[in-house]
């Protein structure tokens, strides 16, 4: 089994089949699923009734269809239904997706049982019914709750029906489902309300599944204990007939926040057998990996921070991500919480004023903490939360307030030294053992149950303990590092090197279980929020850490090994928590190189807030997410407040913050914008922004950008820059109106552009003409690659036609997949022959085959020619052209650099290349280096050596 490192789609929705049914409304599903009953789905166990349908949603009948009809047969189904209730739009969604790519596992026909519904089965659905009528317990949450709105993330509920559908065309369920999501977002909810389903048959009735819940405590409390006896504690009686159908099993597990880090075997040790007495670590990894009950269904629910230690265990998992409220169900929370008043007005100017207040809400727990937090203060925010810290403080001071122990300091202490120990072990559950060892005695741990800061857990052998919401771990593990003891020789704990290192180096996501630690770390490190924490949990605070953190952080930047596109983002979502002019000054010295990715509103600021103090900055890669895109696209107003013109007044602020970067700092000689689709007045703040005398920007790339990017006004700026000598436009769809505005930019007197990337571009035959008179209009330019776009034989002449002229002093041009043939080579051997200023030259991934390679190496034998450089991987030649290149390479004076690598030359093609007179003071065969080359990199061209033939090729005898 292979470890899945790929990151969770964001909904089932991107990536399921047939999702056209959900626009079915209830009376055409009905329709739908009446003509189902009459189709002829043929022979199976089971009878096609309209009882096994009745209660079936739209996503449940497509998983019947795919289940009892194998292949096309579905589509096909499908189709024949839809045409019979003359749908013709739904017909075409049909062979749309019939005719799309396919791939992934094969389908196979499942065998349809059904289970003989006796009295030990209703039974036990009967108590699963009611174990899970409340799929929500108020024991875990924190609080009185005299305040608590419940209500859940409407995005899960929609969730339910389609986490099983297949992902493919022709391709079986998936038979693992990861629930993906951070601590309290609803994991444990979602899957209590799937058991609630299936025990009132309205979870994927037709499967005949029997589900059982498992969580990991329960597993592994147990010294040793096997399948057949973990399974029949639930169904009482023999289940011997339940192993013998694993098909028909739904397994569900839970609570791997609870076990400790890498407790989990690898495959070798695992069993298959289900009565052998197992260790709960090798129990639990033989029914996750699906070496116990192979042919079972699975829905596991984890955290990100738990993946590494469970990835090994699973095959193709479907992973669906659990995203929480979206933007406007947070503002609909505040607004049923606070009313339609103007505190509920203010509370949400607030808080979307701090973004990470706002991605922090998303959870609904803390959408609510945050709620009972401001409306304490009531309207006083700016002086009672001068950051989001400050805000989770509050609520917890609360929670605290009138606390005997707490007033003493030590419990309080020793609160934060087991939360802190969690964080470094990446655990939160505490055993007898975690509190002794915290100097947690018993009258203080029954003071932190009844204010349900920690909530305890009794299971059948041992008695646990938790805090009650994750974040409240990670808030008092940070402040432990702040509380002074001034009558003490050790007046505070020490944050060590390695610490910081760990809160800061990880990326700034859900994967890093340090992350919240570390922004909430920087949060009371501020002075304002400080002196909050001082009133409300009556302690004084030290910053003896804060020179300790700067240091760390500036030896981050030189440590050649650290990722920066992994460090930075962190770094820069906790600067904005301190907010100190010197301390940013401090912090962000010596950053040299920025690789974001902006993926939300949240990174959005964040970035607004460091890039001004970023005074060092060379180099800058901006990478901007689909929501972020949907964010900053215009759309249609409602009547939410922060929907409009206020929310896009804040994004343009925002960006215009970012691109300060672009005028305050006259070192930063290169911006790379990825992912870049962004509505025309954020492009016309970035052609504002370049146009200003202060930049003095050299490099400008342009990758995977939507056309509403390529804009006149960008345009503009590369006929009026002086400093720009570097034009890169990657993926984009480059358009006839753009490449004419691109032709007029580079015939600009102003414009002095010497290095021009358009590669993937849709650039074809009608577009030469205009990249022809670009080359003439522009004699400047030395390096030019059109990498990627389908320019064919046609297209390319007039590009040929150009450089055989003495005035071209284009030296390097690259060429790969351009859809060019042998028949190219008549134009390309005039170049050659000239003796112009190329140099290099890549035809890589050309069709050129033998034909071609004979016709240049017979023109260019008794010539010669001035290149350095030819790059000819994979161009279809063969042997014979090796040969026959012999005489053209002995004739070149200049030849450095020679890849033949991806052609079936053989051994004697390989030979014939070895024989190559010396007249060059070394001949080096080197192996073809895989990986993907930067596009920066391959218009620079391979390095080479003077007076050395570096030929590069598949194999090296």
């Amino acid at each position: 089994m292979s470890q899945t490192t790929v990151r969770p789609s964001a909904s089932p929705w991107e990536n399921g089949l047939m999702l056209y049914m959900a626009s079915l409304s209830q009376e055409e599903l009905q329709g739908f699923k009446w003509l189902l009953v009459e189709e002829q789905l043929g022979p199976s166990p089971r009878a096609v009734t309209w009882d096994l349908l009745a209660k079936a949603s739209w996503a449940e009948v497509v998983h019947f269809l795919v289940e009892r009809c194998p292949g096309r047969r579905a589509w096909d189904v499908a189709h024949s239904i839809f045409t019979r209730m003359n749908k013709e739009k739904m017909c075409v969604q049909v062979q749309e997706e019939l005719t799309g790519p396919e791939g992934g596992n094969p389908r196979e026909t499942p065998e349809t049982v059904e289970w003989n519904e006796s009295d030990q089965i209703r039974a036990y659905k009967q108590r699963v019914a009611e174990k899970y009528y409340q799929v929500w317990d108020r024991r875990v949450w924190p609080g009185s709750q005299e305040d608590f709105l419940y209500r859940e993330a409407r995005q899960h509920q929609a969730f339910l029906p389609c986490l099983f559908l297949p992902r493919r065309v022709e391709c079986a369920p998936p038979k693992t489902v990861i629930l993906w999501g951070v601590p309290s977002i609803g994991k444990t909810t979602l899957v209590k309300q799937v058991m609630l389903a299936w025990a009132r048959d309205t979870f994927y009735p037709h499967k005949a599944w029997l589900a059982f819940y498992l969580h990991c405590r329960e597993v592994m409390e147990e010294w040793r204990q096997s399948c057949w006896g973990l399974i029949g504690r639930q169904l009482y009686g023999s289940p011997a007939f339940i192993f013998k159908r694993p098909e028909q099993l739904l397994l569900i597990f839970d609570g791997f926040e609870e076990l400790e880090p890498k407790v989990l075997p690898g495959l070798e040790e695992l069993s298959q057998d289900l009565e052998q007495q197992l260790s709960g670590s090798i129990l639990l990894s033989s029914l996750l990996s699906g070496t116990m009950l192979a042919g079972a269904s699975r829905l596991v629910a984890i955290r990100p921070a738990s993946w590494c230690t469970l990835s090994h265990l699973f095959t193709q998992p479907s992973i669906v991500n659990l995203p929480g409220f979206d933007r406007t169900e947070i503002i609909e929370y505040f607004r049923m919480y606070f009313g339609n008043t103007r505190q509920g007005n203010e509370a949400l100017n607030f808080m979307a004023e701090n973004a990470a207040l706002g991605s922090l809400c998303r959870v609904p727990v803390v959408c609510w903490a945050v709620c009972c937090s401001l409306r304490q203060r009531r309207g006083l925010w700016a002086e009672a939360c001068p950051n989001v810290t400050s805000v989770l403080v509050l609520f917890l001071s609360t929670l605290l307030r009138g606390s005997p122990s707490l007033r003493a300091g030590g419990s309080l202490e020793s609160l934060c030294l087991l939360a802190a120990r969690g964080m470094w072990d990446q655990k939160c559950r505490f055993n007898k053992e975690d509190l002794s060892r915290a100097r947690l005695d018993e009258a203080s741990v029954a003071t932190f149950l009844d204010t349900n800061v920690l909530r305890k857990v009794v299971g059948r052998r041992k008695v646990s303990y938790l805090f009650t919401l994750f974040i409240f771990q990670e808030l008092l593990a940070a402040l432990l590092y702040l509380l002074l003891f001034p009558h003490r020789l050790k007046r505070y704990h020490v944050l060590g090197s390695i610490n910081i290192w760990a809160l800061l180096a990880g990326p700034a996501d859900d994967w890093c279980y340090q992350a919240h630690m570390g922004f909430f770390l920087f949060g009371l490190l501020n002075s304002a929020c400080a002196t909050v924490v001082e009133c409300n949990v009556q302690h004084k605070l030290t910053t003896e850490n804060r020179a300790k953190v700067i240091k760390v952080i500036n030896a981050m930047y030189e440590n050649q090994s650290l990722r920066l596109d992994r460090a930075t983002p962190q770094l820069f979502h906790c600067l904005p928590e301190l907010k100190g002019e010197i301390f940013m000054s401090l912090a962000l010295t010596g950053l040299s190189k920025v690789v974001l990715r902006l993926d939300g509103d949240r990174d959005l600021q964040a970035a607004a807030f460091c890039f001004p103090h970023c005074r060092e900055l060379k180099h800058v890669e901006l990478i901007i997410s689909k929501a972020l895109r949907e964010a900053l696209q215009p759309g249609p107003g409602d009547s939410l407040p922060l929907a409009g013109t206020l929310e896009r007044d804040r994004h343009c602020r925002w960006w215009g913050d970012v691109l300060s970067i672009l005028n305050s700092n006259g070192d930063l000689q290169a911006v790379v914008m990825t992912d870049v689709a962004l509505a025309s007045p954020f492009v016309k703040q970035l052609a504002t922004v370049l146009k200003r005398p202060q930049c003095r920007l050299s490099s400008l790339s342009l990758r995977r950008v939507g056309q509403t990017t390529l804009h006149a006004d960008l345009f503009c700026v590369v006929a009026e820059k002086p400093h720009l000598r570097s034009l890169e436009v990657q993926q984009a769809k480059v358009g006839y109106q753009a490449m004419r505005q691109l032709r007029a930019a580079l015939r600009s007197p102003e414009c002095c552009v010497q290095v021009l990337r358009l590669e993937s571009c849709g650039l074809t035959e009608q577009c030469c003409p205009h990249l022809a008179l670009c080359l003439r209009s522009r004699p400047q330019l030395t390096h030019l690659s059109l990498a990627g776009n389908a320019l064919g034989d046609a297209g390319a002449m007039h590009i040929w036609t150009v450089l055989a002229s003495p005035e071209s002093r284009l030296r390097r041009l690259v060429l790969r997949r351009c859809s060019l043939t042998a028949a190219c080579c008549r134009y390309i051997a005039p170049v050659l022959k000239s003796r112009g200023a190329l140099r290099s030259l890549d035809l890589s991934f050309n069709n050129l085959t033998n034909n071609g390679m004979l016709f240049l190496s017979r023109t260019l034998a008794h010539s010669g020619f001035a290149l350095q450089v030819l790059e000819l991987e994979s161009c279809s030649f063969t042997k014979v052209a090796c040969r026959a290149m012999v005489p053209m390479l002995n004739a070149s004076q200049h030849l450095e650099y020679l890849d033949v690598s991806g052609n079936d030359v053989g051994p004697l093609g390989q030979a014939s290349l070895s024989y190559i007179h010396l007249r060059v003071a070394a001949l080096l065969h080197v192996r073809k280096e895989g990986g993907r080359q930067d596009a920066l990199a391959r218009l620079a061209g391979p390095t080479t050596q003077p007076g050395h033939l570096k030929i590069v090729r598949d194999q090296i005898p």
